[in-house]
């Protein structure tokens, strides 16, 4: 079911039951978890991301990172996973199971997935599994704001000045998280 939604089929079984492996499932149930994967398939994701922006766009470094990071951040990959249903699928421990997937959870998933369609084949049929569900045109076009960009960019207009962030540590109260 997995391979007819993703448009994929591997070549080697493992690599999707482990794409879809939880570390919480993986160390109840003593197999390996996505979290390998999930480190190479972002790397891959950011990498396919950034040379096709830097192909066929001809912008400064500054725009293509904003268009990377719309294209390539949690909220982004995991509204893929919803939309494709994929959520149901991942092995998830005990502890997850009236829980729903978590966001973060999610985009791991899609990121692990890359990952395992890489080590499956090649950089290709990554690089198409990225490009088939992640819309490059639509994510380019939309506007987003970025405050803390837009401020620090309102505030070198002015000469001389300089934008201060000061941070404070809150005090600890186990008792409130």
């Amino acid at each position: 079911k997995i391979e007819k939604i993703i448009h994929y089929s591997f070549k080697n079984k493992e690599l999707l039951k482990t794409a879809f492996t939880h570390s919480s499932y993986a160390n109840q149930n003593n197999v390996k978890s996505n979290q390998r994967l999930e480190y190479l398939g972002d790397s891959i994701l950011n990498f396919v991301v950034a040379d096709y922006l830097y192909n066929n766009f001809d912008v400064e470094e500054g725009q293509m990172s904003k268009w990377r990071s719309k294209m390539v951040n949690s909220d982004n990959l995991s509204s893929i996973i919803d939309n494709l249903g994929l959520d149901k699928y991942l092995l998830l421990g005990k502890s997850f199971a009236s829980q729903e997937v978590a966001k973060s959870l999610k985009e791991d998933l899609f990121e692990s997935i890359v990952g395992a369609i890489y080590l499956d084949t090649s950089i290709e049929k990554a690089k198409r599994f990225v490009f088939r569900f992640i819309d490059v045109k639509k994510s380019v076009k939309k506007k987003s704001i970025d405050y803390k960009t837009a401020l620090q960019e309102e505030v070198q207009k002015v000469k001389g000045s300089n934008l201060v962030y000061i941070t404070y540590e809150l005090p600890n109260n186990p008792g409130n998280f």
